[in-house]
């Protein structure tokens, strides 16, 4: 996989879709093992960045799979 880098000048925007999200709750479901897994691999790949700032919806799969990055970052 290729290192994210930020460009000299400017900003680097990632977009990423929900993690696999769970059976749990058919209007808001969390994250399957497999979505919890994934969310914790995106926080790796962004942990040499220096994020400004992480944008969910309010749905709980999205609020689970930014929130290992939010949370790594302070």
């Amino acid at each position: 996989s290729q290192t994210l880098q930020v460009p000299e000048e400017g900003w680097l925007v990632v977009v990423v879709r929900h993690a696999e999200k769970a059976q749990d709750d058919p209007r808001d479901p969390g994250l399957s093992d497999a979505g919890l897994a994934r969310a914790a691999a995106l926080a790796g790949r962004l942990r040499e960045l220096s994020l400004a700032a992480a944008y969910a919806t309010p749905f709980r799969r999205t609020q689970l799979t930014a929130q290992p990055s939010a949370a790594a970052q302070g």
